[in-house]
């Protein structure tokens, strides 16, 4: 799979959908309890396959998503043209379940809903995707569609095979996962429904900083879908971040806006348990529109980026200096460390990419995480930026290769 076509599954947004010529598509509606359903699902299941309801289903293979899942993809397809006539109009209701090779049907299951009107062209299909993080192994998927103003049913059983990863090199980071989780809406999960194992094996405390750029370099201006790629893209690469293990120390996380010189949030730590509502910040940046002013001093970019980061670094310094002494001042004082995140990033021309300065008297560690989001995001004058502070670099342009660049920063903050 292309990076384009991960990108583009990462960024399906809507557990239902209706193409058509149709002015304005309805909405989906909240989605029932199956308790509150009441349907013999284990009976309709048992029963085998049947098309009351014309449709299409299309069991896509599970793939290795960014956010370091195994993603699989339930997508039916409803022509409304063979929808029986109904004056109430049709409230489509589907629903998709997993079972193991004994035959056993998980609890967990996935819902997605839509009400039609009764006018909807006749041309128009209805378009259902459900998605499910799974662990590898042999199943069945069973999916029901349902009418609930027909009382009309069909059912499909597909099989479905999830191969492991060749040569994993995190082979145990699904070890605490449940065996199958829809995700809801589609897409990289936006809360900590289940955790990733990343541990940080070391006996020395580490401070570890987040520092995440979510704006895309300027060569990109004026495409929009690149600048919300980025966004979402470094909003994932943080989501797995802030899931790793640090059992002797601390993790918090920035994220700053480049291109507009823009803080969205700081200093937030991980273990916050309202952590999560960083996502629902980031939900509101709109990519992509940058305000004149903004545009007219692009050049102090670099600049903004500089005391961002010298800001982080001095704040690191004294917290972990002022903790120490005030606890113990012979103990041994945590290792610091401020991971840069960030896609390749050109400023504008005649920027002063005067490079950052290291924090006197302080053992600061930087690494430099860089992720290619497209084919032409390859220079990064960041790095230029970063060259005095000799970072460690990683780089990843895809759900792969990030793998392999977190297994080695995992590595390398265990030797710390």
């Amino acid at each position: 799979m292309t990076l384009r076509n991960i990108i583009l599954l990462l960024l399906a947004l809507c557990s239902a959908g209706i193409s058509a010529r149709a002015q304005n598509p309805p909405a989906p509606v909240p989605l029932p309890t199956l308790d509150a359903l009441g349907l013999p699902l284990d009976e309709w299941l048992a029963g085998g396959d049947r098309a009351e309801i014309t449709w299409r289903v299309d069991i896509r293979p599970a793939r290795l998503q960014l956010h370091q899942r195994l993603i699989f993809t339930v997508r039916v397809e409803v022509p409304c043209k063979s929808l029986a006539e109904s004056e109430a109009g049709h409230r489509l209701l589907l629903i998709a379940r997993l079972a193991g090779p004994d035959g056993r049907w998980h609890e967990n299951a996935g819902v997605a809903a839509h009400e039609l009107p009764e006018d909807l062209p006749g041309n128009a299909v209805v378009t259902f995707n459900l998605q499910a993080q799974v662990l590898p192994g042999d199943y069945t998927v069973g999916v029901v569609l349902y009418d609930r103003a027909t009382k009309l049913h069909s059912v499909a059983r597909r099989p479905l095979r999830v191969r492991p990863l060749q040569n994993d090199p995190l082979p145990a980071a699904w070890k605490n996962l449940p065996t199958v989780e829809f995700l809801d809406p589609p897409g990289p999960p936006r809360r900590r429904v289940s955790r990733l194992w990343l541990p940080v094996e070391t006996s020395r405390p580490l401070a570890i900083d987040l520092l995440v750029n979510f704006s895309s370099s300027e060569q990109f201006a004026g495409r929009r879908w690149v600048d919300r790629m980025n966004v979402d893209v470094m909003t994932t690469l943080l989501f797995v971040l802030a899931q790793m293990n640090v059992p002797h120390g601390t993790l918090r996380a920035t994220g700053v806006d480049l291109l507009r010189r823009h803080t969205i949030f700081e200093g937030r730590r991980m273990d916050d348990p309202g952590w999560s509502r960083i996502f629902e910040e980031l939900s509101a940046v709109d990519a992509g529109v940058i305000d004149a002013s903004d545009l007219i001093s692009r050049r102090e970019n670099p600049a903004f980026f500089r005391e961002v980061f010298a800001d982080r670094a001095a704040q690191i310094c004294s917290e972990t200096r002022a903790a120490a002494a005030a606890e113990n001042p012979s103990a041994v004082q945590p290792q610091r460390v401020l991971i840069v995140i960030s896609s390749g990033i050109l400023f504008s021309h005649g920027a002063d990419l005067t490079p950052v300065r290291p924090v006197a008297g302080c053992d600061l560690r930087v690494i430099h995480l860089r992720y290619q989001i497209n084919r032409s995001n390859l220079w990064d004058q960041l790095e230029k930026v970063l060259r005095p502070l000799h970072p460690r670099r990683f780089e990843a342009r895809s759900p792969e290769t990030f793998r392999r660049a977190l297994a080695a920063l995992l590595a390398e903050l265990s030797r710390l």
